[in-house]
């Protein structure tokens, strides 16, 4: 399901949304929070119905569905903000970036995303499985 560039796979666990998108511009696998920065709206439609459930498709452009803010497919950084008028100041930018998610693969169809802890923690890898053939 995340073979082809602009393919995501959208999940609820521990009742926080991720996304697993194939970005257009690397042709990579990243992973982010599936949440703007800017108002809590979400970058790709949401499984509301039960936590786990996977939801999967296609969207091309990583925009927040509430004020159709742009990101960077291949790094969540904040491309464009349409009809605000603030001008950001040097790295102001920054905090409203995608908060990005730590993932490995296995086997080609399995997904493990980091859940919780930090760098250098012990931590707890959630699995998913989902085909990521490149």
């Amino acid at each position: 399901q995340l073979q082809k560039p602009r393919n995501y796979v959208s999940i609820t666990l521990a009742g926080y949304p991720y996304f697993i998108y194939r970005s257009l511009l690397s042709r990579e696998l990243v992973a982010f929070h599936n949440v703007c920065s800017h108002r809590a709206g979400p970058i790709v439609p949401i499984n509301t119905s039960q936590s786990g459930a996977v939801l999967y498709g296609n969207q091309s452009q990583l925009k927040c569905h509430y004020h159709a803010w742009l990101h960077d497919s291949r790094d969540g950084t904040l491309k464009g903000t349409p009809n605000f008028q603030y001008k950001f100041q040097n790295g102001e930018k920054q905090c409203l970036n995608l908060k990005k998610i730590q993932f490995e693969t296995f086997a080609d169809q399995f997904l493990f995303v980091k859940i919780s802890g930090t760098e250098g923690e012990e931590t707890r890898m959630s699995r998913v499985r989902v085909r990521v053939v490149k």
